[in-house]
């Protein structure tokens, strides 16, 4: 498809709103896949962000960092995303705000909450984006040290 055309980008972004779960995740990953990150794309999948399922949720997170777009409407977005009460957006919007290279405040904060995660997966990504992120302040060491005692990470 090379150029993502008009009509393409318009038909993902109606599916965006489709009734069914399904079509809108796959709609954000094309999006992403696409690499058109104009306006109605990035304002759309910030939608998905907040969509009633979590696979949307986290495909919107996936393909906004596909596009590269680091504006302070995704990375607060992004940041919501890592309170979300699956942990599936919560691992993804921690790996996307680092492939992003947002390290501020309230993203390393963000990521330490993360720390505490009662899924190990996301603790992970988080202890990963926190050491990608290279930040050696006092609370990202002492929170990757305490991680070091959990028998699940």
């Amino acid at each position: 498809l090379g150029s993502a055309s008009d009509a393409v980008v318009s038909g993902l972004l109606d599916l965006l709103s489709d009734p069914d779960s399904y079509p809108r995740a796959r709609a954000a990953e094309a999006l992403g896949n696409l690499g058109s990150a104009s306006d109605a794309v990035v304002s759309g999948l910030l939608d998905l962000l907040s969509d009633p399922d979590s696979y949307p949720r986290a495909l919107a997170a996936a393909a906004l960092v596909k596009l590269g777009s680091a504006s302070d409407a995704v990375v607060s977005g992004l940041l919501d995303l890592l309170s979300d009460p699956d942990s599936y957006p919560r691992a993804l919007a921690a790996a996307a705000l680092v492939k992003l290279g947002s390290a501020s405040d309230a993203v390393v904060s963000g990521l330490l909450d993360l720390l505490s995660d009662p899924a190990s997966s996301t603790r992970a990504r988080a202890a990963e984006a926190l050491g990608n992120l290279g930040s050696a302040s006092d609370a990202v060491v002492s929170g990757l040290l305490d991680l070091l005692s959990d028998p699940d990470s």
